[in-house]
């Protein structure tokens, strides 16, 4: 082999040995009941490599592990180690938490002499995925050490098919909803949707169900590509009893597969989404045959270098999003999503009544906030 004398400088080639000695990590989402934990369990009884799981379902006592744990048996149970988080939730108040379990696993795969393939972190139900991305690239800009151990390479959120819509048309919020999770104020259809945008891969699970239910085909196809104009950027699958193709889609060893939402911040996946949305805009719809615009469903991109007179905001805003219902009261049929509705609109906003100021738009179904976000850069004095 090579021998490099002692003070010889790094070569490119040190730089990405060292890069594939990183631990990657899998952020594993969505709402409770959806089966992250079935899922879970399937990856680990169909894979041969070296797994540690974090799991979190926000209870005095962690079922889920035990769920886990219970489910590995034989030859699989010497692959895999497993950690608790208990009493929070690894978003927010266990955000310390979470990094304190991640250093606990390496210290114990070095103490077995052995090294983990994968790391997956399954959030509770009302975890808000972007937020511990977010934690992940703080730590690289303080330039953590342990971050030259781990990465996070890939974020799943799990959705059931069946209820998908059901979630969207709520107006419940988090706190309203126990069987959901222990959460806040936040409204129920924005966590839906935060969970859908924030994910390389989507699964659409319980696929079985909804064809039970009647919906068949043409019901898979329009939640589809319903996700789709959500998250142009991710890839969807859709699942029976959480199983998936995981060595292809997972377990793969590409640090840059299926990277491009754990990687970026929240602006940058706000414009990557325009940028597709703009592009499809342009050169149409996608393939023949494919699920895009065959239910109606389409995207589109306002831009424009004029702000926006509040009260004209206000009217349109009105127009946009629909009326709740008071609670209590039926809201009658649930239709499927069509050209005279809109699903989701988010974007900044540019108001002459506050012309320096940024403003962020988040629209779902019921759900919307116009909120300052700081300054235009523009408008900074330099």
């Amino acid at each position: 082999g090579e021998v490099r004398r002692s003070g010889q400088p790094k070569t490119m080639a040190d730089g990405r040995e060292k890069e594939k000695r990183r631990v990657p990590v899998i952020l594993l989402s969505g709402f409770l009941g959806v089966g992250k934990t079935t899922m879970l369990r399937n990856l680990l009884q169909n894979t041969t490599k070296r797994v540690a799981c974090i799991v979190n379902d926000v209870a005095s006592i962690n079922i889920d592990s035990k769920l886990v744990s219970n489910r590995v048996t034989g030859t699989t149970k010497d692959l895999v180690d497993t950690i608790e988080l208990q009493n929070g939730c690894v978003c927010c108040s266990l955000r310390d938490e979470l990094f304190v379990s991640l250093r606990k696993l390496l210290v114990r795969a070095k103490r077995k002499r052995k090294r983990y393939d994968f790391v997956v972190v399954e959030n509770s139900g009302v975890a808000e995925p972007s937020n511990i991305r977010d934690q992940f690239h703080e730590a690289s800009l303080l330039h953590q050490l342990l971050l030259r151990r781990i990465y996070l390479k890939t974020m799943v959120t799990v959705v059931d098919s069946c209820r998908f819509f059901d979630e969207y048309y709520s107006r419940d919020t988090i706190l309203e909803r126990p069987d959901l999770g222990q959460g806040g104020s936040l409204p129920v259809v924005d966590l839906l949707i935060q969970q859908v945008e924030c994910a390389d891969l989507v699964v659409l699970n319980k696929s079985d169900l909804m064809e039970r239910d009647g919906g068949g085909e043409s019901a898979m196809g329009r939640l589809q590509e319903c996700v789709h104009t959500l998250n142009p950027l991710a890839k969807i699958l859709v699942a029976t009893n959480g199983e998936i193709p995981f060595d292809d889609c997972l377990l793969n060893d590409d640090e840059d597969k299926n990277a491009l939402m754990a990687r970026i911040t929240n602006e940058g996946m706000i414009r990557g989404c325009v940028s597709a949305a703009a592009s499809k805009h342009h050169h149409g719809q996608g393939e023949e045959g494919g699920y895009h615009n065959r239910y109606g469903i389409t995207s589109w991109v306002y831009q424009r270098r004029r702000p926006f007179h509040p009260e004209r905001l206000a009217e349109a805003i009105r127009e946009v999003v629909p009326k709740a219902p008071e609670k209590g009261k039926r809201e009658g049929p649930r239709p499927w999503p069509t050209d005279s509705h809109v699903i989701r609109s988010k974007g900044f906003v540019w108001l002459s009544s506050a012309p320096s100021q940024i403003f962020y738009w988040s629209h779902a179904h019921f759900s919307f906030e116009l909120v300052p976000e700081g300054e235009w850069w523009d408008a900074i004095p330099r």
